[in-house]
């Protein structure tokens, strides 16, 4: 069975009714309405004449017709509505339908009352390289500025214009880029100038001009009304962006730099809380992007007069329950021991690494991720002690590591509770070792020496007499000591000679711990002491705030945890004596 010439005529007349005065979304849909989108991309062998003729008219309007940059220049993509789990595409791209379907959509160009639907049909004859391949691209960004003349100024006006620039480009039509870029010049100038008109509609168009090489002259002076029209501090931003960009002396290019800073700093002014400290945060981002030593000492400054009290967060508190009888259970370990030194190396062994498994925490943080995806589609920024950004994610590794950081920290509430009681419980239960005993005990390792030793046995001394502080900021450091003995003593070259102004001096303990695990550390031991200690993406990051002056109080939770982490890198660390290790009755009860 075939169509006739009537059918085709009909086909396009009820086309024609269907798109009249509509929008470009709801065109599409009408047509859509008559002719179903064909899913069968295998046209080779039309028999079938009327499915070529449906077929031929839905896909014609199921291409994504749209601007986009390939590399860093602005082009015009013709892509498939669809892309099946095979690989599969429909529709095909323009050059490889059928010849029928070519057929078709050339006289569908031809007859067409609307200029929408003659838009697409040349368009495709452009893409599929139909003869005369010039006169159909020409003929489709002439029709495509008369679909865009008939609409609203709005964002399916702005999107065909700029598909009428491309197609201009691509064929050096200079006479037609000059149309097109005067309607947008046009268009621009009267959302600038009316009330009623967003920055959605104006912004395209000025980055769309903004490609041109050259640009429109006039295009400097339509930023600066749209900088004056629009006063949101992000949208001033992306305008201010534009000038530095188009700036072509250095003084301008500086003005429009300061003027950026004024930006976000005027922001702030004007914002309370966390909203202010993201806007200086900002500012602050803008002025270093400048290297202008002036803007940044400014930018700074007003950053750094933020306080935690000024930022308005809010603090969560929960606490769990637990039964008494599962509670002496867990503590065990602890209260069987048959003294104070194996109750110690029972209290890191027996409970294992306060963040948990790494392997549960990570299937944990992807289950997290999948089940809460609004949630995983916001970035976070981590605050420091002082109440200053410390990190934002940049990549989806940062992501990833972010995520795991947060489940590991929420195991660490729970946990290091528990570990404060298990080593108050060891001290109630066998008595305070005297600080000579200790110091006795833990020089028994080749890499502790006697000094060592007894700064160790002074940490844990200052648990249990309650000064939870001193046992935190004097266990921290020791936690770095023993990591970097373990590498010496593993033969890794690890120490740095002096660089120009930079002393000689061993890496931080981020990298200490990444060295152990490439020479064999458990893995969730590992993410332990990284998380509790120096991750700069979550956790506590105890060792790094104690360092800075950022931390005026430990907790006993988080003096226990240091505690466990340094008694799990002493018992890798060899004996000097394995008879003895272990053995010491000496306690003060």
């Amino acid at each position: 069975m075939t169509y006739s010439d009537a059918d085709l005529s009909l086909a396009i007349a009820s086309i024609d009714s269907a798109v009249a005065g509509k929008p470009k979304f709801e065109a599409q849909r009408a047509v859509w309405e008559i002719f179903p989108i064909v899913f069968d991309s295998d046209t080779s062998d039309l028999e079938d004449k009327n499915s070529s003729l449906g077929t031929a008219i839905s896909w014609a309007f199921a291409y994504k017709i749209s601007v986009g940059e390939v590399n860093g220049k602005p082009r015009c993509s013709v892509e498939a509505h669809y892309t099946a789990a095979s690989g599969e595409i429909t529709p095909p791209p323009p050059r490889s339908v059928a010849d029928e379907i070519k057929r078709i959509w050339a006289t569908v160009a031809t007859e067409s009352g609307t200029s929408f639907v003659r838009a697409r049909a040349y368009h495709l004859l452009f893409e599929a390289k139909i003869r005369p391949v010039v006169d159909n691209a020409r003929r489709a960004c002439e029709n495509y500025i008369d679909t865009a003349l008939g609409w609203e100024i709005g964002l399916d006006r702005t999107r065909y214009l700029n598909i009428a620039l491309r197609l201009a480009r691509a064929i050096s039509a200079r006479d037609l880029v000059a149309h097109v870029t005067g309607l947008m010049v046009q268009d621009i100038g009267h959302c600038v100038e009316n009330p009623g008109y967003g920055p959605g509609i104006s912004l395209p168009l000025i980055n769309a001009l903004n490609a041109e090489r050259p640009s429109p002259k006039m295009l400097d002076a339509l930023l600066e009304q749209a900088y004056a029209r629009y006063e949101d501090p992000f949208i001033r931003d992306e305008i201010v962006q534009l000038q530095i960009q188009r700036a072509d002396a250095d003084d301008v290019r500086r003005l429009h730099q300061e003027k950026l800073v004024s930006v976000w700093r005027n922001a702030a002014e004007g914002a309370d809380g966390i909203v202010r400290a993201s806007h200086l945060q900002t500012a602050l981002e803008r002025a270093e992007q400048t290297q202008q030593r002036d803007l940044i000492q400014r930018a700074a400054s007003e950053l750094q007069s933020i306080r935690n009290e000024d930022l308005e967060l809010q603090t969560f508190r929960a606490s769990i329950q637990r039964d008494p009888s599962e509670i002496d259970r867990l503590l065990r370990p602890i209260t069987t021991a048959s003294d104070w030194s194996e109750a110690l190396g029972l209290f890191c062994l027996a409970y294992g690494p306060a963040t948990g498994d790494v392997n549960a925490n990570r299937a944990t943080a992807t289950r997290n991720q999948q089940e809460f995806v609004f949630l995983s589609l916001l970035d976070t920024q981590l605050l420091g002690g002082d109440g200053l950004p410390s990190f934002a994610p940049q990549s989806d590794d940062d992501r990833a590591e972010m995520r795991l950081a947060q489940q590991e920290t929420h195991n660490l509430q729970a946990t290091g509770p528990f570990l404060a009681l298990a080593l108050s419980t060891l001290a109630r239960t066998h008595g305070i070792p005297s600080e000579d005993s200790m110091t006795e005990f833990f020089a028994q390792h080749a890499l502790v020496d006697e000094d060592l030793a007894g700064a160790i046995a002074r940490s844990f001394t200052r648990f249990w007499v309650g000064d939870f502080e001193a046992a935190g900021f004097t266990a921290a450091p020791r936690i770095e000591t023993l990591a970097r003995n373990l590498l010496i003593s593993s033969n890794v070259g690890i120490y740095r000679l002096q660089r120009n102004e930079k002393p000689g001096q061993y890496p931080g303990l981020g990298f200490l711990l990444g060295a152990l695990l490439e020479t064999g550390l458990d893995e969730s031991w590992y993410r332990c002491l990284y998380t509790v200690c120096a991750n700069p993406a979550g956790g506590w990051n105890v060792r790094n705030e104690i360092s800075h002056g950022f931390v005026d109080n430990v907790p006993s939770a988080v003096a226990a945890v240091l505690l466990q982490a340094l008694m799990y890198l002493w018992l890798l660390a060899p004996a000097d004596d394995e008879e003895n290790y272990g053995s010491s009755d000496d306690t003060t009860k």
